[in-house]
């Protein structure tokens, strides 16, 4: 029952170490092909990737693009990034217009 627990834990790591290693590479290429000034770091570009992976599954099963139990492979993947990128700065730029100082008065 031991060697049982050690299979599911190093079957557990590896299968964690490679979707944090695919969303970093799929979070980098969005901001790569979204070029601008975006002040995320590491965890950020990680977390754009693999959330883009799981809104793009999403997607694509509810619009009936791709059957249930399928993902919607790299492609799909990359272009949830690049929207969560994008609505990432849509948020930022309303965060910043409502913390600006109202005009002086003439």
């Amino acid at each position: 029952m031991n060697s049982f627990f050690t299979l599911m834990g190093a079957m557990l790591g590896s299968w964690l170490v490679l979707n944090l290693l695919g969303a970093l590479v799929i979070g980098a290429l969005a901001r790569y092909l979204l070029p601008g000034k975006d002040k995320v770091g590491w965890f950020t570009t990680i977390g754009v990737g693999f959330l883009g992976g799981i809104v793009a599954n999403i997607v694509a099963h509810l619009a009936g693009w791709v059957p249930w139990g399928k993902n919607s492979g790299i492609l799909g993947s990359l272009l949830g990034a690049m929207g969560l990128l994008l609505l990432h700065r849509l948020w930022t730029l309303a965060k910043k217009v409502r913390s600006a100082p109202p005009p002086p008065a003439a």
